[in-house]
């Protein structure tokens, strides 16, 4: 079947084991203690076993492995065709490293979720008090993202990491980290754009206005720069960047959902606690302004969405920090929080994972070859068969 709940369980009892470790280290703390080292070393042993292990999930596998198979090892450079390159050549660059050294696409994939891993745990470690709740925002609202998104995973978790340096007005650093970040996916110029953003304090007119005209606009599918994007991609032909914008044109409009209601939700309760955010250190009021442009891409460019998914995912891991910072000051009603995102979560797993493009496999019990999720896929997905598809989606 091409969907089925039972595609859900193994996401379900990884959710369950990651929420146990989180509840144990949040009672932990709430006796006066910090968070222990041994629920980092559980939490990220798990993931790299449960995701870095991973066989061919979700979709972008079926363009990202026989590209892998194409790339030459570094003594071998020479007869390569560059010009065949599709991916940035910084992304390019770090898999052909990685390749001469470890040539199996497994390892590749392991390598990639360490990596990201370790950039995400010194992050929470450094900027947070609950550790595990931010770790399980981590592996609730991005895991989906560092399956599909290798190259785009990368560029955000450099961009998170450079935060530290707009926190110490080090615009310098924070270029360059950037500038990195741009030579492993292109959607990472908007953070060249966005530091002087990052600094600003918004008022309270400001915030409820900005909130009541994203939540019009996504509700009625305002269509306000439809306009101005048709008239770039008739007028502009610039290859991807003109494919990119028929697509988007003519993607479907977002409907209200779950996702809605629970967006809505964590604009109030984060708004009602912005002072508490922004007061715990600059980097709350720099993640919080972070989480405003999440809400500002997904909300204001609803009529297009791949374009609003897209970008609103750039800012996205702003939840593994103000949801957490946020709880930290919460006196009451603690166990309420618990149980509401408890709950979100896991109809979240349930419902997310039921195609059978999730199918869940693990080189440790056994993997399906190439060939044989291809079948899976097309059966799931029959536009997957469209090259132009795999570079816009990509």
């Amino acid at each position: 079947m091409a969907i089925s709940l039972s595609y859900s369980i193994p996401y379900i009892f990884a959710f369950l084991f990651i929420f146990t470790i989180t509840a144990r280290d949040i009672q932990w703390i709430s006796h006066g203690n910090s968070s222990n080292i041994k629920v980092r070393i559980i939490l990220i042993s798990f993931y790299l076993f449960f995701i870095g292990c991973r066989g061919f999930l979700h979709t972008d596998w079926v363009v990202y492995y026989p590209e892998f198979q194409k790339l030459p090892v570094l003594w071998n450079l020479g007869n390569y065709q560059f010009s065949d390159m599709v991916w940035e050549p910084g992304f390019s660059l770090y898999s052909i490293i990685i390749k001469s050294f470890f040539p199996s696409y497994y390892a590749w994939v392991f390598i990639g979720t360490l990596i990201d891993i370790l950039i995400i745990d010194y992050l929470l470690k450094n900027n947070l008090k609950y550790y595990a709740l931010g770790f399980i925002f981590f592996y609730s609202f991005f895991t989906m993202y560092e399956i599909n998104l290798l190259r785009n995973s990368k560029a955000i978790m450099l961009f998170f990491l450079s935060l530290q340096y707009a926190e110490r007005n080090s615009y310098g650093r924070y270029l360059l980290i950037n500038l990195i970040g741009l030579t492993f996916h292109t959607s990472a110029l908007i953070y060249l754009c966005i530091y002087p953003i990052l600094k600003i304090h918004f008022n309270r007119t400001f915030l409820i206005s900005f909130f009541l005209v994203g939540v019009t606009v996504f509700i009625l599918q305002i269509q306000w720069c439809s306009g101005i994007l048709s008239f770039i991609g008739e007028n502009l032909k610039i290859g991807r960047m003109w494919l990119l914008l028929r697509y988007i044109e003519h993607s479907e409009s977002s409907i209200l959902s779950i996702g809605f209601i629970e967006r809505t939700f964590t604009f109030i309760f984060l708004f009602w606690n912005r002072n508490k955010i922004e007061n715990h250190s600059r980097f709350g009021h720099i993640i919080y302004n972070c989480y405003l442009l999440y809400f500002f891409f997904y909300f204001y460019f609803s009529e297009f969405g791949v374009f609003s998914d897209r970008f609103s995912t750039l800012f996205i891991l702003s939840y593994c920090f103000v949801y957490p910072i946020a709880f930290q000051y919460t006196k009451k009603n603690k166990l309420i929080f618990i149980f509401i995102m408890f709950i979100y979560m896991f109809l979240k797993e349930l419902i997310g994972n039921r195609d059978i493009l999730n199918k869940y496999s693990n080189i440790f019990f056994g993997v399906e070859s190439y060939e044989e999720r291809m079948k899976d896929a097309f059966k799931s997905k029959p536009y997957l068969q469209d090259r132009y598809y795999y570079q816009l989606y990509n």
